[in-house]
């Protein structure tokens, strides 16, 4: 091997030439500078050192992890991301990181200056702390690394060359040549149009660069029903460049090279945080305000989402819910008593409060309160809904705050079903995680989007009709898969609605609460469904 020949000490005067080489790279930028560096006579020596012992071929080429700039390497958070900060590399330099007592690598791009040389002199890099975790665990805290730094021309044959390692496991590392498996990977663009995207790819790639004959099965890349002549190798290569830009680091597996291929062909993206970075909504618009990614829970946006606030009749949808859960018949017929209008009079005139028009007696169906409970927003219907329910209200109440902890809304207190208390309070956060598990459920669903419920009474055949508070619903904008609206004077007015995107399948939570009107309302919940959608 070529590091038992030259020893420890050429690795350590080899580190010293590179660090010097682009110490000087940096320092030359400007004049005072090379007036310092001609006043240093360590620089005329490092210079004739670098000279007359130039790096070896064989050395540049050998994959041995004992080979290149080593030194120590500890984590920082600073720029979420695969990033690093380092004084022997220039900003926006590409470097792979190996760990040399695990052989794991990483490929980071420098966007700071550091660790500082004086008070850490054994340390070539650090690294942000999503780098350093594909390494070690934190609490390791300082690994010992080796660095390499990447050109661009480089990055996709150093992919390959992971990938074949990968693949064929009996390759004999010695043997390998890297100029082989560079034209073996152009013959493969030239040959197929496109990246490699696959294992199978990467197999072709290796045995075009070492000339191993090709099974029938394999002289073709496993492909998707795509038409070869509709692709732009250049288009690619472009979506590329704007993948590493945007997520500060190279492709790693299938799903990356999947969002390269829609960026080539303007195929529609999940949506992301940085999607939603120029969305802004005033006070004056609401108090507070969340979109939530509903297939991960991750935030992609919020104004004031953990803000303790009153919801009003947002708490419909926490009592429906647990209704269903009980397993009702829906098509059993009950009678209505105005006894359940007595809980109402505690906040309210029941003639002031959103109700179902009944006569104590009237015989409706189960299902029939519970589209008036949720479209309607009828505080009786909820109120009926809890007496038949086979639990105490107490028992009831108690079951509605159990659901929402177990759906992670911490914050969330609830005393009583309807909503018309101002002590029922929850925050955006919590009520998007609430309106996300409740949207499982098939029949809220549908009852919660239904536009327009008609039904007539069994016993007197009085016929009523019940239009969705939510006028986004009857709009046809948005095709939403669940909604509640709700309002108090002290709560403002608060909306909530579950949506998916039919091109990318993402389904997204979107909550405001407490905007000044309804139109406001409305109008804020649009511009960012608009924003999730587009």
């Amino acid at each position: 091997m070529i590091t038992n020949k030259l020893g420890g000490q050429f690795k350590i005067c080899y580190n010293f030439i590179i660090r010097i080489k682009l110490l000087i790279r940096q320092l030359m930028k400007s004049t005072r500078s090379i007036i310092f560096l001609l006043k240093q006579p360590i620089i005329y020596i490092a210079l004739l050192i670098s000279i007359l012992l130039p790096l070896p071929t064989a050395l540049a080429d050998n994959p041995d992890l004992s080979i290149g700039i080593t030194g120590k390497a500890s984590w920082y958070d600073f720029k979420t991301g695969l990033f690093a900060a380092s004084t022997i590399y220039p900003k926006g330099q590409k470097v792979r990181v190996h760990h040399i007592a695990t052989k794991k690598f990483v490929d980071v791009i420098i966007n700071d200056y550091g660790p500082d040389p004086q008070q850490h002199p054994d340390r070539v890099i650090d690294l942000q702390k999503e780098a350093f975790l594909q390494l070690a665990t934190l609490g390791t805290g300082v690994i010992s690394v080796r660095l390499e730094p990447l050109s661009d021309e480089l990055t996709t044959t150093k992919l390959s060359t992971t990938s074949v390692m990968i693949v064929d496991k009996k390759v004999s590392q010695p043997a390998r040549d890297l100029n082989k498996e560079k034209l073996a990977l152009q013959q493969f663009t030239k040959k197929y149009g496109r990246l490699p995207k696959s294992s199978n790819d990467w197999q072709i790639i290796h045995q075009l660069a070492y000339l191993e004959v090709l099974n029938n099965n394999q002289t073709k890349p496993i492909e998707k029903k795509t038409d070869q002549s509709l692709r732009d190798l250049n288009k690619e290569r472009l979506a590329l460049q704007q993948f590493t830009k945007k997520y500060g680091r190279l492709p790693k597996n299938s799903a990356d090279w999947q969002i390269i291929h829609q960026l080539a062909y303007l195929e529609k993206l999940s949506k992301t945080i940085t999607d939603f970075q120029q969305l802004t909504v005033s006070g004056q618009d609401a108090t507070a305000a969340i979109i939530l990614d509903a297939d991960n829970d991750q935030v992609l946006w919020q104004k004031n989402s953990s803000e303790i606030l009153p919801i009003a009749s947002l708490t419909k949808i926490i009592a429906v819910k647990t209704f269903l859960d009980t397993k009702p018949n829906l098509n059993k017929i009950v009678s209505y008593s105005q006894k359940d209008e007595a809980e109402i009079s505690k906040y309210c005139k029941p003639s002031e409060a959103a109700m179902l028009r009944l006569k104590d007696g009237d015989q409706i169906k189960i299902q029939d309160l519970v589209y008036a409970a949720l479209i309607g927003s009828a505080n009786n219907a909820i109120e009926s809904l809890v007496r038949i329910s086979g639990l105490s209200r107490n028992e009831f109440i108690n079951q509605m705050n159990n659901n929402a902890k177990k759906w992670g809304a911490v914050d969330t207190k609830l005393i009583e079903p309807t909503g018309l208390s101002t002590d029922n309070i929850s925050t955006a956060k919590d009520y998007a995680l609430i309106l996300k598990n409740a949207t499982q459920d098939a029949q809220i669903k549908k009852i919660s989007t239904t536009v327009t419920y008609q039904f007539t009474t069994i016993n007197t055949k009085q016929k009523h009709t019940i239009k969705n508070t939510n006028k986004l619903l009857s709009g046809g904008d948005f095709s939403l898969q669940s909604s509640k609206t709700g309002y108090l004077i002290e709560a403002g007015h608060c909306l909530a609605m579950a949506i998916q995107d039919k091109t990318t399948n993402q389904n997204f939570i979107v909550v405001t609460l407490g905007s000044p009107s309804w139109a406001k309302s409305y109008q804020t919940a649009s511009q960012i469904l608009t924003t999730a959608l587009n």
